[in-house]
This record gives C-alpha cells, structure tokens and sequence, in this order.
C-alpha cells in the first residue's frame, strides 16, 4: 500500500491527485464537538421516552425511580461531553484527496473515507477557509488552506455544474 504526503497546500501528485491536509483549531474542533452532544442529546432523548412508556407503570407505584429515568442522559450526553472537552483541543488534522470524479476526507469518522462525489453535489457554499458541501441529505464541511480556496472552489465548480 502506497503512503503519500499530504502538503499544507493543495498539491498535485505523480498520481494526478490532488492532496492537502488541514490542522483544525480549537474553534473548528468545537463545530464537531457541539455536533456530538446534539447527537448524544437526540439519543439519549429517545431512549429516555421509550424508558418512561415502558416503566410508567412502575414509575406510577414506585414514584422514586423517576430518578433512574435521568441516567441515560446522564450516561449518553455526558460522558461525551467530557470526553470531548478533554480531547478537542484543537490541533486533529484533516486529510483530502481529489481527482476528475470525487473529493475524499480521509478517515472522516475515524472509521471511514467520506466520498463527495462531484456528480451528485446539490450546493457548494464557501464560509472562510471552510466549503458547505450538500450532497443530497448529506452535508459535508471540507477546510482548505485560505491560500488555495479560489482554486478549489471553481475546481469543484467547473465539475458539478
């Protein structure tokens, strides 16, 4: 398996594939931190509804195990939380690889590439050194180097208008 380097800027390799990394700062890894309490928040939600409609007829006889019904936001919500106020200092460095058909994110979820396909990118908005991109209900946020975005953009352009 071949490994690359992946520039600060956009660069071309031998391959013909584009590549760049991109360190996040402490702000940037927030966005993704406060995506991952909303996540947990929405989950936590629905396991502590389906909790109290299957114990509410205990609840009713037994009123002081309501507490109990707290422990899955307590448990999904905030051990992430802490987790994550810990760990997201800023600092992870995010990897992409383009060519004629695609943009990849490398290890986007740590368990996988994410692949925007040009062909199915619904919209394309530039927020600073941060692309928007919509690929049907998916959206996907790509950093490039503020030196490298006007490339980029009517690259991305040019591909899926």
């Amino acid at each position: 398996m071949e490994t690359f380097d992946y520039p600060d800027r956009i660069t071309r390799g031998s391959d013909g594939q584009y590549r760049w990394s991109y360190r996040l700062n402490r702000e940037q890894s927030r966005f993704y931190y406060r995506q991952m309490i909303r996540v947990c928040a929405i989950i936590a939600g629905v396991i502590t509804f389906v909790a109290v409609i299957l114990f509410s007829d205990m609840l009713s006889r037994e009123p002081e195990l309501w507490w109990m019904m707290v422990l899955p936001a307590i448990g999904i919500v905030g051990l992430p939380a802490l987790l994550g106020h810990f760990m997201m200092k800023g600092g992870e460095v995010n990897r992409y690889e383009m060519d004629e058909t695609y943009l990849r994110q490398k290890n986007a979820t740590k368990g996988g590439d994410a692949w925007i396909r040009f062909s199915k990118i619904r919209e394309l908005t530039v927020d600073g050194d941060v692309f928007i991109i919509r690929e049907g209900i998916t959206t996907y946020r790509i950093h490039v180097p503020e030196a490298d975005g006007a490339f980029l953009k009517e690259y991305i352009e040019n591909r899926y208008h």
